[in-house]
């Protein structure tokens, strides 16, 4: 085997495990168990933001949220996406507050059957999805 091919099969492995250990670490494969979603989703969507999930883990730049009468809707964009399906969560699941630990990352988004998962996002983009406390 030559090594450009071990590099990138090694290459190949690790973004695969990074990928994994976001997907534990945030909670998403837990959410996944109950909230996974294939359908079409009508709603306001707000793509490629940023959010804080649960203690220490930041989705930079690759984060879609969605919100419409009845359900939440997360995806993570397409290079991205292994072990992360959309999630469509039904709002009576979910509690919104303000939190202040964060200087940037203020509106919390916390799962109601899931108390140790949660995730914040910029009030402003809270207001554009018409989410308030």
């Amino acid at each position: 085997m030559s090594f450009d091919l071990i590099f990138i099969l090694v290459l190949i492995s690790f973004m695969l495990l990074i990928f994994f250990s976001f997907s534990k670490s945030s909670g998403w494969s837990q959410l996944s168990e109950k909230y996974k979603n294939k359908n079409e989703f009508d709603g306001v969507i707000i793509k490629n933001i940023s959010a804080n999930f649960s203690k220490d883990v930041y989705f930079n730049g690759i984060f879609n949220i969605g919100v419409n009468e009845h359900f939440l809707l997360l995806s993570i964009n397409p290079f991205f996406k292994f072990f992360t399906p959309n999630l469509l969560v039904p709002i009576n699941d979910l509690s919104f507050s303000l939190e202040n630990r964060n200087l940037i990352f203020k509106f919390k988004i916390e799962f109601k059957e899931y108390p140790d998962i949660f995730f914040c996002i910029t009030k402003r983009n809270a207001k554009k999805l018409g989410l308030e406390v």
